[in-house]
Formats: C-alpha cells, structure tokens, sequence
C-alpha cells in the first residue's frame, strides 16, 4: 500500500533474533498512484502493520498522522504447535521504521491529537508485563517527500483542539473518557453494597447527560431517563448487528474524526524538500 502513495525509497526495516537486519523498499520503479494531500488516522487500536504505513507516512512527510499514539506492536512471531507438551509463540523479529527507530512499545506518535477513546492502562503493547523495549537502529538512507515544520504542527494542534471543545462528539467522547476513569478497575473498591450502588447510579446519571447533551446539541430529542436510553442502545445495538459491516451507517462519533482529518489535511501544507540538484 505504501508503494500507491511514495514515489520510491525504503519502507520499513526489519531485524531478526540474529541481529540481521533486512530493507523492504518500494520496488514499483518510482510509479506513485496519488501525490496529493493525505492524512491518517490512527489509534490505540492500530497495531503492527497499520503502524508501519503510519510512520512510513510520517517519516517522509506525506501526510499528517492524526489521532492518538497507536498500540506499539512492533514485533513478529511465529506460533510453534508441535511441541511435546503444548504449543508457543515465539518472537522472531522486530519492525523499525527508516528513521531506525523501532514501532515497538512507543508506537506512532500523531502529528495531531484528538480525543483518545481508550484505555492506554489496559489497552496496548507498553501496557503489557515484560512487553519488548523500544529501541533503535541506524537510518535506512532516504528522501522526505514533505516536511511539517514544528511551527505548522503546533498552529494546527492549536485549532484543532479548539474545534474539538466546540464539537459535541469530542465533548462527548471526552466524558465518557471521564466516566470511564471514575470506574477503574484498577482502583480499590470498598466492599459496602450502598456505596457501589451509589457509584453505579452516579455513573449512569452522568452518561445519560453527557447522552443527552450531544442530542440537545444536534437538534434531536433526548431520553427521558437511563432505562428509556439503555433500551434504545440495545435497540441500535441489535439493528447494526443484523447487518453487514458496508451496510451499517456511520456513526456521528466516527463521523468526527473522519471531518477534523479532513479538515485538517486540507489546512496543513506541507515544506517541499527539495534535492540538493534541485536546490541548485
């Protein structure tokens, strides 16, 4: 996929349990399918190969990343079933971007932030016991396309994140990142059947008004109390189960990310890096 959208260089590095390290390179002859502006999205949920094509993106200056650090599964296994007492996963190699640092543990930073919609504790490589350190190895000799100065990045963070306190979805998001947080599990927990229930009813309370909160703000009828919405979540639920992926429509928490990327590819512009022939 890479290989659509950068004219020519390497692409990722790749070094094994030996220390051999190997270039996969874009081998299409210098044909590139789109030259144009572009972002990516990414998230805590983008893993392995989805980061390699978002560093790719980012180390050469294609387009922006947008969204948040992804998941840092920068490794490769191969799972061993033929042993005498089980089976095993064994961990083979280890991705690098051309940069030479390593996708593993700390991911794809974004050049742009917007609202994490999960857990970092719970939900990623660094947040594994014993997961593989972060690490580096040396440049694979390559030529940025593009280059974001530092000056672009910050105006854009800077305008985005103003959009998002704006916007009802990320506001919604942003407390149910909230509510979240006052659930956590990790938390001690007082063992008293009052207080639980107290939290729990505290808990719904604020769903339904961060809920009815995004409806007053796009023009619709909000719930009338926690049942009546908890039914028509598990309604939706069900109607977007029976049908196929392509078939269901987006949602306007999907829709949000998908705009402000757009939004923001259309107002980033990039610096042109030019050869040192064209220089002259």
């Amino acid at each position: 996929m890479l290989g659509f959208f950068i004219k020519s260089g390497p692409l990722v590095q790749i070094r094994d349990n030996r220390g051999n390290i190997q270039v996969y390179r874009d081998n299409d002859g210098g044909e590139q399918l789109y030259d144009g502006k572009m972002s990516v999205i990414t998230n805590l949920a983008s893993a392995s190969a989805s980061e390699i094509f978002a560093a790719a993106i980012q180390d050469y200056g294609r387009g922006l990343v947008v969204g948040s650090t992804t998941t840092g599964k920068g490794s490769a296994q191969i799972q061993l079933d033929s042993l005498a007492l089980g089976s095993a996963t064994l961990t083979q190699r280890k991705f690098y971007r051309v940069t030479g640092g390593s996708t593993q543990n700390k991911g794809v930073v974004p050049d742009v932030e917007l609202v994490n919609i999960y857990d970092d504790a719970t939900f990623g490589e660094r947040a594994q016991k014993k997961a593989l350190p972060w690490d580096t190895i040396r440049t694979a000799p390559y030529k940025p396309e593009g280059k974001f100065t530092s000056d672009t990045l910050a105006t854009l963070n800077q305008q985005s994140k103003i959009r998002q306190q704006k916007d009802p979805q990320f506001t919604y998001l942003s407390t149910l990142n909230d509510i979240r947080n006052m659930d956590d599990e990790k938390k001690p927990v007082r063992l008293d059947i009052n207080s639980r229930r107290a939290k729990m009813q505290l808990i719904e309370k604020r769903s339904l008004e961060a809920e009815n909160k995004r409806l007053i703000a796009t023009g619709e009828r909000p719930y009338s109390n926690w049942n009546t919405y908890q039914a028509a979540m598990d309604a939706k639920f069900e109607e977007r189960s029976r049908m196929k992926a392509a078939e269901r429509p987006e949602l306007p928490e999907d829709e949000a990310f998908i705009n402000e990327a757009a939004y923001l590819m259309f107002s980033a512009e990039p610096k042109t890096m030019l050869s040192p022939e064209e220089k002259l």
